[in-house]
């Protein structure tokens, strides 16, 4: 009786197999277990894996390896398992990532598919939002992307692909601005160091010290200071920071050249007050004199007027006015009045002297009236020029006589006056004159200078 091959046993199906005459290229065959000895027990065999076993990302066989999971009934036969990396063996691409691979992160992991052995094994890494003392230690945070206003540091966070991100310098606070400083990880020389008011611990506030001077503080005559004295006047904001001052001596401090001027320094002067600059304790404190303007009783006795220049019409006074740069200016008196002094010497009154008269003086009715008095003859002509100086002509002087031959018309004689030539306004004052400029005329002699090319000394 024969059997048909098509006619399944149990021992053949519990193989996963088919009864058949003839198995396929695919297939094991497996003998005696079908109804005849001609009959055999046809199985997939385990070189062919399943799309199931694919997805797992394993293999059939009928042995997994020691680094293998057994995954059964998804191969072609009982006897053929799926072997699937287990997810204790490490990939290259998962190390590089500081992680691991599990079938499971745990919470503070993050989960990178598809870099370790098998698709159902992820690769875990140490998320960014765990913070590293490294990282904190530079007041930064891990994140796995830094911002454009980030310093990036590396290699202290819990994976490669974290950073440590700490805000740089380039950007300063607005504590460090409100110290007129900027945030740098270096401060300059002429800079003080602020900590703990930056970004980052490794940043600092770089301000600049008060010994840095200020172009608009030197202008005040000051000088910057995070203290100023008590003689001194503090201005805020023209220094480096806020904290420092610029420190102006404050105008209650007299100075020796305003006093001389019979004036006081203040930072504004009254109406009836002139200003002078630059001689207080600084360019914003003037010194205030009592104008000429104001005429005093003493001047309007002698019948005249204060004023800081009087006219070549008028004699001066001093130190009867409002202040020493103030005179009293009289009309000089007509020498057209001839006096019996004068008369007494066979004179008359003029403002000037012939070349044949001797000028003398007070005994006309002014300093600048000369009583002209008829020169005996002698080798030497008296000269108006001289008289005008309180000298003579004279072949020779003799001591202490000072000479100045330019003052007379011969060349054999020379000026013989007891006064030195002035070199200055105030020497110019003590011999009776005073400083006009060289383009004026001058109603007397030139004589000596007022210590510039553009002045020179009239005595008349």
């Amino acid at each position: 009786m024969l059997h048909d091959c098509k006619t399944p046993t149990s021992a053949c199906t519990a193989r996963g197999g088919h009864c058949s005459d003839k198995c396929n290229t695919d297939e094991d065959t497996i003998y005696n277990i079908c109804t005849s000895p001609s009959c055999s027990c046809c199985v997939k065999n385990c070189k062919i894996s399943t799309s199931a076993c694919l997805a797992r990302g394993g293999h059939c066989s009928d042995t997994c390896n020691a680094d293998e999971d057994t995954v059964n009934n998804i191969c072609s036969s009982p006897g053929c398992s799926c072997c699937v990396k287990n997810c204790k063996t490490p990939t290259s691409a998962c190390t590089a990532r500081g992680g691991h691979c599990s079938d499971k992160c745990n919470t503070d992991e993050d989960t990178i598919k598809n870099i370790c052995t098998t698709p159902g094994c992820s690769c875990c890494v140490k998320n960014c939002k765990t913070p590293t003392s490294a990282c904190t230690a530079r007041g930064g945070h891990c994140s796995d992307k830094c911002n454009t206003d980030e310093d990036t540091i590396y290699n202290i966070c819990t994976s490669p692909s974290c950073s440590c991100c700490v805000k740089n310098c380039k950007i300063s606070t607005s504590a460090c601005l409100a110290r007129g400083g900027h945030c740098s990880d270096t401060c300059n020389a002429d800079e003080d160091t602020v900590n703990n008011i930056c970004s980052s611990p490794g940043c600092s506030c770089c301000v600049k010290n008060c010994k840095t001077p200020t172009s608009a503080c030197t202008a005040r005559g000051g000088h910057c200071s995070d203290k100023c004295n008590t003689d001194e006047d503090t201005i805020k904001n023209i220094c480096t920071t806020p904290g420092c001052s610029c420190c102006v001596k404050n105008c209650k401090t007299p100075t020796s050249a305003c006093t001389a001027r019979g004036g006081h320094c203040s930072d504004k002067c009254n109406t009836d007050e002139d200003t002078i600059y630059n001689i207080c304790t600084s360019p914003s404190c003037s010194c205030c004199v009592k104008n000429c303007k104001t005429t005093t009783s003493a001047c309007l006795a002698k019948r005249g007027h204060c004023s800081d220049t009087c006219n070549r019409d008028e004699d001066t006074f001093n130190n009867i006015c409002s202040s020493p740069s103030c005179s009293c200016c009289v009309k000089k008196a007509s020498c057209q009045s001839q006096t019996n002094e004068c008369r007494a010497k066979l004179g008359r009154c003029g403002s000037t002297c012939g070349k044949d008269e001797n000028p003398l003086l007070n005994l006309c009715t002014s300093k600048n009236c000369f009583c002209c008095v008829k020169a005996p003859l002698t080798s030497c002509e008296q000269e108006t020029d001289c008289a005008m100086i309180n000298g003579k002509c004279k072949p020779k002087c003799v001591l202490p006589e000072k000479s100045y031959p330019e003052l007379c018309e011969s060349k054999s004689c020379t000026c013989c006056s007891s006064k030195a030539k002035p070199n200055s306004p105030q020497t110019c004052l003590l011999a009776n004159g005073e400083c006009i400029a060289t383009s004026y005329p001058c109603w007397g002699v030139f004589w000596g200078n007022c210590g510039s090319s553009s002045q020179r000394c009239c005595i008349d």
